[in-house]
């Protein structure tokens, strides 16, 4: 069956830096969650339509079926793996490749051994992994980390951004896809002044109201190849550094080959740069960026 075809449909994507990573689907008037409590160590989500190459390769795989048309590939050694390797470091711990295909986007993950769970209307379980189903490959979600072909641009205006004061740093707190629009939450969290009483930072807001075409995010320990491109000086000299476009995508390039075929609208790639998450969103519509409205009242005065 193709995967478009099918009866389940992916509703929300949810990644919140205190709660984990939290998946809703949804098949008719059924709701089954999917709840990875740990820190996954990068989160893929791409439109379906987008994924046709990797559906190819995995039609003579078999999967661990969770329910009628709710399935799951379980992988090692992948090409998602190697990326992900190659953008940071290795180490020994296990990651394991997870691919969620629905009727509109595939959901991929990468975490250690321990599965996740499944949570139905009335109960819940651990995904149990078989050895003998797990798969490899190289060409798994084989995407491209030569990111020196790119060229990263801020999107920002400047006055906008002079208004933000973001010079002290931002962390991603919360990534949010829900029926088709994907929000993401920056947030400088609690800061000391000068005095060394303690307020709370701003909080800003990026806003995609359609058109997204794939999502990626990572630790922003796990991208040191991309951090390493922007040491260069001579070549980048950014003001802020934190709301990129990026052009000549290596992204973009990646998922043409994966679909079969170029995009037949204009899509544009960003990149959001944080303390916590580095986060690359390949989309047809322009995000918004607000400030949002927050108490700066001191909260302590004490220099811990």
């Amino acid at each position: 069956m193709s995967w478009i075809d099918m009866g389940v449909r992916c509703e929300t994507i949810k990644f919140e830096g205190s709660q984990g990573f939290f998946i809703r689907l949804i098949k008719g008037q059924k709701k089954f969650e999917i709840l990875e409590s740990g820190y996954p160590y990068s989160v893929l989500f791409c439109a379906t339509e987008n994924r046709k190459r990797l559906m190819e390769m995995l039609e003579t795989e078999d999967p661990v079926v969770l329910e009628e048309e709710l399935y799951m590939y379980i992988g090692r050694n992948t090409g998602y793996v190697n990326w992900l390797i190659r953008d940071s470091y290795p180490d020994s711990v296990d990651k394991i490749h997870y691919i969620i295909p629905t009727k509109n986007y595939v959901i991929e993950f990468i975490s250690n051994f321990v599965p996740p769970e499944i949570i139905y209307p009335f109960c819940k379980k651990m995904t149990e992994i078989d050895e003998e189903k797990l798969i490899e490959g190289l060409e798994l979600t084989d995407m491209s980390w030569e990111y020196d072909k790119e060229e990263y641009i801020e999107f920002v205006d400047d006055k906008f951004l002079e208004k933000m004061d973001i010079s002290k740093g931002l962390f991603i707190g919360d990534l949010i896809y829900k029926e088709g629009k994907l929000v993401i939450l920056l947030d400088q969290g609690i800061r000391k002044n000068e005095e060394g009483k303690y307020y709370m930072g701003e909080q800003f807001v990026v806003k995609f109201e359609s058109g997204i075409e794939a999502v990626r995010f990572a630790d922003e320990g796990r991208r040191l190849l991309l951090w390493l491109i922007f040491w260069d000086i001579k070549k980048y000299k950014f003001k802020n550094g934190y709301f990129l476009k990026v052009e000549n995508s290596e992204f973009i390039r990646w998922l043409e080959k994966e679909r079969g075929k170029k995009f037949e609208e204009e899509v544009n790639h960003y990149c959001f740069l944080s303390d916590m998450l580095v986060v690359d969103v390949v989309s047809k519509c322009e995000p918004t960026i607000e400030k949002l409205k927050r108490n700066n009242s001191e909260i302590s005065n004490r220099d811990n």
